[in-house]
């Protein structure tokens, strides 16, 4: 098990401990750190590769609703949106499901919120 495990094992199970580490293994540590961020952001950008994705300006213009009310949606947890370092993108299957979620009560309905 490397350093970088035993630190999140030891902090999972809430153990006190202070850790006392050289130079050399703080680098270690740093690194182990920063290469899994960068495993963990390369997945989530092939992930929403692989999925039709549109921005939150197109993803308002599908539902014809506010970029207000889409960062609505987005912290209610009606919508999940994918985040890829700063750019915000909704999978096209979301915004579809969503919609047909909603009751349809004929022409000018408006989007049902949780409150």
């Amino acid at each position: 098990m490397d350093t970088y495990e035993t630190i999140n094992r030891l902090q999972a199970q809430g153990t006190g401990v202070v850790l006392q580490l050289s130079a050399h293994d703080l680098r270690c540590v740093v690194g182990e750190i920063m290469r899994s961020e960068r495993e963990k952001m390369s997945r989530e950008a092939k992930e929403a590769a692989s999925m039709p994705s549109v921005t939150r300006k197109e993803a308002a213009a599908f539902l014809r609703c506010s970029l207000k009310t889409l960062h609505t949606l987005d912290t209610t947890g009606d919508l999940r949106p994918v985040r890829i370092g700063t750019k915000v993108l909704y999978r096209q299957k979301d915004l579809e499901t969503f919609l047909s979620s909603q009751t349809q009560d004929g022409p000018g309905s408006r989007l049902k919120l949780r409150r």
